[in-house]
């Protein structure tokens, strides 16, 4: 009989999130450096679901070179070394097989590249001709698709080219926004606004307000559920800026009273809706703190970290990527050190908790004698 381990697996990632908020604490650690000098900063900027991450390193005083960077199987090393000064490169997304995605800025020309990182190579992904003036956007989801948007416009990287993005029923070019592992992608053109598109329908995004409102798609997750920053009108009456979560037809934002400009910063959320990003505290808010949204609560991930057997203290500042296991990435200071240090923060059940996960697995279990073996 085979055992469904990749069942089990998501069932117990799942079951992390079930559990109570006192019960739930984060495993922090650290990323280390590349260059290995107090010089460095070390930037993650997403993680997939293997808790592989990947970012950006800046080192040199003055933060004069930039390179990309890959952590895996507990250990960080370049995705592309930065040989000159004038050498900027980023990785800003990686799949579950690895491949990662980012750009390269040439300071002498100043133009950008799209580029995907695969097997040791860096590979040019975009189409505008000699660079683009404006940053792209690059995305890469599980199934290896990659998209994209520069100065040329949106384009689809097919494994071997670059072709122009093209919706037949919007007639009109349009721009990419974000890209599922579904395959679903949110854009936006002139005539149709903002929009999903799953490779057959175009569904056209309602209005946050009847009044005239800016409106910022951030992530888009398997759910086909739409984060993004929006003017919204708060339960007083003023309208304010905030963050919406689009699901089935309808908004909803993350703080149903309105956020007060500047507070909140969200920047990804994961098929469970839970958001990650930072908040400003202090008296003035002065000071930033990486949080964590989930079920209308905000929650601050430094009132949440599990006792660090070395010793070590951190002060966790923001929150880049959440993976759908629940880990989450960004930047923090560790100790004394005074260079943004990467982490990733790892769910785990205090003792009180682990009776739900155990009885979990036992239902699951029963459940998996009742079913009977698996056919072959």
């Amino acid at each position: 009989m085979r055992f469904r381990w990749p069942i089990l697996c998501l069932a117990l990632a799942a079951s992390l999130w079930v559990f109570p908020a006192q019960a739930l604490k984060y495993r922090i650690q650290d990323l280390g450096t590349i260059q290995g000098g107090v010089n460095e900063s070390i930037l993650p900027l997403a993680v997939n679901n293997l808790g592989t991450v990947v970012g950006n390193s800046i080192y040199d005083p003055g933060a004069t070179r930039q390179g990309s960077f890959i952590y895996e199987n507990g250990s960080i090393r370049p995705l592309r070394a930065t040989g000159h000064w004038y050498d900027a490169y980023s990785a800003t997304d990686v799949n579950d097989q690895g491949v990662a995605v980012g750009t390269y800025y040439d300071r002498r020309t100043k133009l950008y590249r799209t580029v995907m990182y695969r097997d040791g190579a860096v590979i040019d992904v975009g189409r505008a001709a000699g660079g683009s003036r404006n940053p792209p956007f690059v995305h890469i989801n599980n199934a290896g698709t990659v998209v994209g948007r520069d100065d040329a416009g949106s384009f689809i990287y097919d494994g071997t080219v670059s072709r122009e993005l093209k919706i037949d029923a919007l007639d009109e070019p349009f721009s990419v926004l974000a890209l599922n592992d579904r395959g679903v992608m949110a854009g936006w053109s002139r005539r149709a606004g903002y929009f999903l598109y799953d490779g057959m329908t175009v569904s056209p995004l309602p209005r946050v307000s009847e009044r005239p409102t800016t409106f910022t798609v951030v992530d888009l997750n398997n759910e086909n559920q739409l984060l993004a920053s929006a003017t919204i009108q708060g339960s007083d009456g003023q309208i304010r800026s905030g963050y919406v979560i689009y699901d089935d037809g309808r908004y909803r934002p993350l703080n149903p009273s309105g956020s007060i400009r500047g507070a909140l910063t969200a920047r990804a959320f994961n098929d469970q809706g839970a958001v990650v990003g930072l908040k400003f505290v202090g008296p003035n808010r002065d000071r930033a703190h990486a949080i964590v949204w989930r079920d209308g609560t905000t929650r601050d991930l430094n009132d949440f970290m599990a006792p660090d057997p070395s010793g070590a203290t951190w002060e966790l500042i923001d929150a880049w990527d959440i993976n759908e296991r629940g880990q989450i990435v960004g930047i923090g200071r560790l100790g004394d050190v005074t260079n943004a240090r990467g982490f990733i923060a790892t769910p785990v059940p205090e003792p009180g908790g682990w009776a739900l996960l155990l009885a979990g697995l036992g239902v699951l279990g029963w459940k998996a004698r009742r079913a009977g073996p698996a056919r072959s």
